[in-house]
């Protein structure tokens, strides 16, 4: 994209005042700038020429349509145009919002105005290489000028393809089809090719589009028996069910559950009556802080809601656990002996990006809020919390 084209900043604020004053700044930058004072008159100006426009300042309180709804129209209709967000009345909470709706900035009043034309800047800036890398990128084909794909013939003696006969037949009936040109038997009865069983779901609904959920489930099982579970109940002499059985609670975890064996009683058969007080698909939390009385408080909170709750007392220890055991959740201290927060966080993004974290921090401001939720943090919470925000965030987070 040529960079000589001029563009123009859109400024949205219902104060007239503060568009001026933003006017007159910009200005002597050079660039145009192009007021509006309402979200309303936002939107028709930018459907009018949304290519004018390289970035918009958005006040974020304003009557009718406030500056969250204003957002969240342009990043879904004009998504390469960057929004910083001004704002006087700055919260934590409204910083992570919008820098998670895909605010470039949060920019708190009063600003100088060095650090207006320095975001306005980086803003156009970022316009300018989304542009250039969409102009770089090779142009994906339509529908209409997409090459058709070879055919696929089933045999050598079958006179159409694969793609013909699933459009006239179904994707179970071309899987099962073999040598012969005639769909398996045993594909056309309850037995599961991909859970390598019979399986009443598979003769109903067919084969699972995410992956056999018997065998997660197995595979749930294993990581559990092999985790801090297995090894506290060998070291205490509690793996041994009874005297009567003649296996450990080992193996039967292994062939059931670790629910089942918590519900065993004396009588080696599980008592319904305990079977709740375990929750089935528990989800696993490492809590990373350099105290250790924050991480007790946290897996005290945590557990009372069924969270398997680990800790590590620094960065390096955190990333080393995270090497060994897979967890769903991370709450993430920010600042530590170690290892930085920030840092901790970029490389669980950069090796583990599905896994979910919350950053926790006694030095809680706006900046460092949006830069760990541009980091990739799904949360962000101040110190000191209660056990209700707590709970509320890891939730939340998990089932998000």
């Amino acid at each position: 994209m040529e960079r000589t084209k001029k563009l123009k900043v859109l400024v949205v604020d219902d104060e007239k005042t503060v568009c001026e004053s933003v006017n007159k700044i910009l200005t002597r930058l050079g660039l145009e700038v192009e007021e509006a004072h309402s979200a309303k008159e936002a939107l028709e100006k930018l459907e009018t020429s949304p290519e004018a426009f390289g970035t918009a300042l958005v006040d974020l309180v304003m009557p009718q349509i406030n500056g969250v709804q204003l957002l969240k129209v342009i990043k879904s209709r004009y998504p390469s145009i960057p929004v910083i967000i001004i704002t006087g009345y700055a919260s934590i909470d409204s910083a992570v919002e919008t820098t998670k709706l895909g605010a470039f900035e949060y920019v708190p009043k009063p600003f100088t105005p060095q650090e207006l034309t320095d975001v306005t800047e980086r803003a156009i800036e970022r316009y300018y290489q989304q542009q250039e890398k969409s102009l770089s990128e090779p142009r994906k084909r339509t529908s209409k000028e997409s090459k058709p794909e070879p055919a696929k013939p089933l045999d050598v003696d079958l006179p159409f393809d694969e793609e013909e006969l699933r459009k006239y037949t179904s994707e179970r009936y071309v899987e099962s089809v073999g040598r012969s040109d005639i769909p398996a038997i045993q594909l056309h009865t309850d037995y599961c090719p991909v859970g390598q069983r019979t399986c009443a779901r598979f003769l109903r609904m067919g084969i699972c589009k995410d992956g056999c959920p018997l065998l997660k489930i197995e595979a749930e099982k294993k990581a559990k028996i092999t985790g801090e579970e297995l090894l506290k109940a060998a070291a205490t002499g509690e793996d041994v069910i009874d005297v009567d059985m003649p296996f450990k609670a080992s193996e039967v975890m292994a062939a059931t559950s670790s629910e089942y064996v918590h519900a065993l009683t004396r009588s080696d058969v599980p008592l319904a009556a305990k079977w709740d007080e375990v929750v089935p698909e528990e989800k696993r939390v490492l809590v990373v802080d350099d105290e250790p009385v924050v991480c007790r408080s946290v897996q005290r909170i945590l557990h009372s809601r069924g969270f398997q709750v680990d800790q590590s007392l620094g960065g390096a220890e955190a990333l080393q656990k995270m090497e060994q055991a897979p967890y769903d959740l991370v709450l993430l201290d920010l600042r530590m002996p170690d290892m930085d927060g920030m840092q901790v966080l970029q490389a669980i993004k950069e090796r583990w990006p599905e896994v979910k974290v919350i950053v926790v921090t006694g030095y809680a401001s706006v900046e460092s809020a949006v830069e760990t939720i541009q980091n990739g943090a799904e949360g962000y919470l101040p110190k000191p919390f209660t056990p209700s925000e707590l709970l509320a965030a890891a939730v939340s987070t998990v089932e998000a």
